[in-house]
């Protein structure tokens, strides 16, 4: 049986390194990192940092899509991107499920509000699975 009430926090896959850019990176170079991170796997969000180091917005595949069909090589990441959706990591998943649902993802924050971890789509799908 599923706990609705589960953390959220407990829910980051164990793996999961955090890889994030500037929001002053341009699209080119936060294309690779999505594409050659850490993980060894391809990212389907990055968050963006601001010029204090928060996180506020986020780069999604269709943010990519977007600056692919622009034909702009050189264009800033924070013209592509859109609001993050971040949640304490006490949220109850029952809470997040929606939102997952709608925009593939949220992102994980501690009191500090440091972004400790990014849920996708498929990890509450297998969350939910279980």
């Amino acid at each position: 049986m599923v706990n609705l009430k589960k953390p959220i926090r407990e829910m980051i896959p164990d793996n999961q390194a955090m890889v994030s850019a500037d929001e002053s990176d341009c699209m080119a170079r936060v294309a690779k990192r999505m594409e050659d991170n850490e993980s060894r796997e391809h990212l389907s969000q990055i968050p963006l940092r601001d010029n204090t180091g928060k996180i506020r917005y986020v780069v999604t595949g269709n943010g990519l899509a977007r600056w692919a069909l622009s034909g702009n090589p050189n264009a800033k990441a924070s013209e592509f991107s859109e609001a993050a959706h971040q949640f304490p990591g006490d949220t109850p998943l029952e809470d997040i499920t929606m939102i997952v649902a709608n925009y593939g993802y949220v992102l994980v924050t501690e009191e500090d509000d440091r972004v400790v971890g990014i849920l996708s789509y498929t990890d509450v799908i297998e969350e939910l699975a279980q």
